[in-house]
C-alpha cells in the first residue's frame, strides 16, 4: 500500500484545489467517451456526489 500510496496521489482532498489523481482523470476522460459527452465527473463518494446534484440542481432551479 505505501508504495501504491507513493506512485499515486492520495491525501484527504477531495476537490480538485486540493489535488488530483491521475488515474481519476483518465477514468473521467474514458467515461467521457462513453456516451459520446464532452465531460465526466467522479465524486470521492455518493455523499459528496448526492450534495453536490442537489445544489447544483438547486441553483439551476433557483431556489437556493
Amino acid at each position: 500500500m505505501c508504495a501504491a500510496a507513493r506512485g499515486w496521489f492520495s491525501g484527504a482532498g477531495g476537490t480538485r484545489n486540493i489535488g488530483y489523481d491521475r488515474a481519476l482523470v483518465e477514468l473521467e476522460a474514458e467515461l467521457a467517451d462513453l456516451p459520446a459527452r464532452r465531460r465526466a465527473l467522479v465524486f470521492t463518494s455518493g455523499y459528496v456526489s448526492n450534495h453536490t446534484g442537489i445544489a447544483t440542481m438547486a441553483r439551476l432551479l433557483r431556489i437556493a
